[in-house]
């Protein structure tokens, strides 16, 4: 294996609250098979001082903990790892997540071949915080290159976890924007996406922690409201590259939204949402298939 010890990377790790998860998070990180720079640990004012505790379990001088003295939200708390990063490269753990060892080792080396891309992702799979059984998520085509336009449709790469970030992008592009609910990561790309080539590795090298149903209404709620103001935000960008994108970008937008709201058993919503996205653009087909499902909620 080749020697990357100067391709420094800093994995920024948020935490609050979930100090049983911690301890395996970190753990994957130093479990990778290339070593990393550093590790920052920012604890959002946890109510406790167990994640302090977990921190001592390990005897390792690239651990840095630094702790907010009110609570900021996951993203703020990334973009104070980001400031203190010092590595060429940051990457992202959630403190519920967990890398395979290998996933370093594939990822850096995409950027050593072109310096035109300035993030590489992976695939990630479910893992059940319960039981540890492992949920594979729905198969999905794994995109690379110049994205910005497919970008401003929709997400179609993964999460923060899965990806690693040239450190100089930052200064370019900007933090991630803590004004937004939720989906912070999809604006983040977007704006790397204008800038650079995003790659990705054809491999699942990243378990998500799954939580119950609760976490995930909550989710939804904030999904919802996100997808709005990330719309209305780079709405004159879609009009700028051209009218078809901004109604295709409009029609996957009713789509989601009518799923959030499938999800909650309310039918009217839901079917509305999907004649909308069929309006708006007829040849985006998931909105069609929406309609069916929808109608299944009253049968």
């Amino acid at each position: 294996m080749k020697d990357y010890k100067n391709e420094t990377v800093s994995v920024v790790i948020p935490t609050c609250n979930r100090p049983q998860y911690l301890q395996t998070a970190i753990q994957s990180v130093l479990d990778q098979t290339v070593p990393v720079f550093e590790i920052i640990i920012v604890d959002d004012s946890s109510d406790d001082v167990q994640n302090e505790d977990v921190i001592q379990l390990f005897s390792d001088e690239r651990i840095r903990y630094v702790k907010h003295p009110i609570r900021k939200g996951a993203n703020v708390a990334r973009n104070t790892g980001i400031r203190l990063s010092r590595g060429k490269f940051v990457a992202f753990l959630d403190d519920d997540d967990r890398w395979l060892p290998h996933k370093l080792e594939k990822q850096i080396p995409v950027f050593l071949k072109d310096k035109e891309i300035g993030a590489v992702y992976c695939g990630m799979t479910g893992l059940d915080l319960e039981t540890g059984s492992i949920h594979p998520f729905k198969k999905r085509k794994f995109y690379t290159g110049w994205l910005y336009k497919k970008m401003l449709i929709q997400d179609i790469t993964n999460g923060t976890p899965t990806y690693v970030v040239r450190r100089e992008v930052f200064e370019e592009v900007g933090l991630f924007d803590d004004s937004l609910p939720a989906r912070q990561d999809w604006d983040m790309w977007i704006r790397i996406s204008e800038i650079y080539r995003i790659s990705c590795i054809e491999e699942y090298l990243v378990y998500a922690g799954e939580h119950n149903k609760e976490s995930i209404r909550g989710s939804d709620d904030r999904s919802l409201n996100a997808y709005k103001a990330i719309l209305a935000k780079y709405e004159p960008q879609r009009r700028e590259v051209g009218l078809c994108l901004n109604r295709k970008a409009k029609s996957v937008y009713y789509q989601r939204i009518s799923a959030i709201y499938r999800q909650k058993k309310l039918f009217k919503p839901s079917m509305v949402n999907s004649f909308l996205g069929i309006l708006t653009w007829p040849f985006y087909y998931r909105n069609y298939g929406g309609m069916i499902k929808s109608l299944s909620l009253i049968f």
